[in-house]
């Protein structure tokens, strides 16, 4: 990475605000996944040794700059304080004794504003104070400079450690930049790392397999993997406007029709891409679930959900004569056990593979439901920004960094 990180500049006994991305499902003020919080651990741990003190930023859920009550960042603050074996403190409670021995967080209600100005001003060095959702203001996502000096005049140093988020121009991504030193944590060095190895040195054969929903918005990149992946494979909701641009019949299943002539003349005249043979269809309980070859009987009641055993067979057999997989969307609606099977053992098997490179939250989830999250090479915090990285978009959070003289 030719981009500063924190080990390269002095953070002892600094502010140090730090971008990440807590935009983790909550359900009854509950996290279900904390897997981006625990990837967060590793650079606020790192802070805590050089005595800084650290201010925590993120975004969570799309309140449309309001505040929006069951998008408070206050469940990412008791995560932390579980996973830290600290306690919390807000502007209502007061800081004991034994908090100055151990550390605490401090819950701010508010992300800007003078009493979030006191609040770290009276936390001690090693303290960790967690701000609350930058979306709030609508300021955050148009990167209005002066809500950007703002958050900056918070701290002495910005650290960009939130790779799920630096694909967005925002006032917390990237225009606090313009006001600070800024350098990338631990976890976007990581990420940053792995994906341009990915793009630039990859390992042969190399696999990229696609799943998810709209090829709308991976088609582009579909086109561009196709030509440096040795072989790529499209699946999931993906697939059904593929099967419909080759004539053959999806039942009820999401296609985007408007696509079909782009795919005629690019996927479908692409020898490196390959798509399901057979497929599981049914209702979107996993009612009358059943296995069919693709194109072959399909009711214009049912739609397809997963991918069938011989298709799951064929892309296994591409996974183990690889040396790199990438992949990115599940291979169906694997939230229903029914529908499950096709991205469960594809994860399973990726396990063989010596460098495997997978992101977006569903696929990351089920390989952590299996169990495998120390078994793959890399397990990204990114869904989108991964894939725009491997696309080679812009990544406004990366761009701002400074560079390594």
């Amino acid at each position: 990475m030719n981009k500063k990180t924190i080990k390269d500049i002095d953070v002892k006994n600094k502010i140090v605000l730090v971008r990440d991305d807590f935009n983790v499902p909550i359900k009854d003020r509950k996290i279900l996944d904390d897997f981006k919080i625990r990837k967060s651990l590793d650079t606020i741990n790192y802070l805590i040794k050089q005595n800084a003190k650290i201010v925590l930023m993120s975004h969570l859920g799309k309140p449309k700059g309001k505040i929006v009550e069951n998008l408070r960042l206050k469940p990412v603050a008791e995560c932390l304080a579980a996973m830290m074996n600290k306690r919390i403190v807000t502007t209502k409670t007061q800081k004991t004794g034994e908090d100055s021995k151990n550390g605490v967080i401090y819950y701010c209600d508010d992300c800007i504003g003078n009493i979030v100005k006191k609040t770290i001003n009276d936390a001690d060095f090693g303290d960790i104070i967690l701000l609350e959702n930058v979306r709030f203001y609508p300021e955050e996502e148009k990167n209005d400079v002066e809500f950007a000096k703002k958050l900056a005049s918070l701290g002495e140093i910005f650290c960009e450690d939130g790779f799920g988020s630096v694909h967005r121009g925002h006032a917390s991504v990237s225009g606090i930049a313009k006001f600070l030193p800024a350098v990338a944590g631990l976890l976007l060095e990581r990420e940053v790392d792995v994906l341009t190895e990915v793009l630039e040195k990859p390992e042969h054969p190399y696999l990229v397999i696609l799943g998810g929903a709209k090829i709308s918005t991976k088609l582009n990149l579909i086109n561009k993997l196709a030509k440096q992946a040795d072989k790529l494979l499209v699946a999931g909701a993906l697939s059904n406007t593929i099967f419909m641009a080759n004539g053959l019949n999806v039942g009820g299943s999401l296609v985007e029709k408007e696509m079909i002539d782009q795919i005629k003349t690019t996927v479908l005249k692409n020898n490196n891409i390959d798509i399901p043979i057979d497929v599981v269809v049914g209702k979107e309980n996993g009612d009358n679930a059943r296995i069919v070859d693709v194109g072959n009987g399909i009711s214009n009641d049912e739609f397809i959900y997963d991918i069938g055993p011989k298709t799951i067979e064929l892309f296994k057999r591409k996974i183990d004569k690889s040396s790199l997989v990438v992949w990115n969307g599940p291979m169906g609606k694997f939230e229903n056990e029914r529908y499950a099977k096709g991205t469960f053992e594809l994860a399973k098997e990726l396990v063989k593979v010596k460098k495997a490179v997978v992101g977006g939250g569903e696929t990351s989830m089920a390989i952590r439901e299996l169990g495998l999250e120390d078994k793959i090479y890399h397990l990204s915090t990114g869904g989108g920004a991964m894939l725009e990285f491997l696309e080679g978009k812009e990544m406004p959070g990366i761009e701002c960094l400074q560079v390594k003289s």
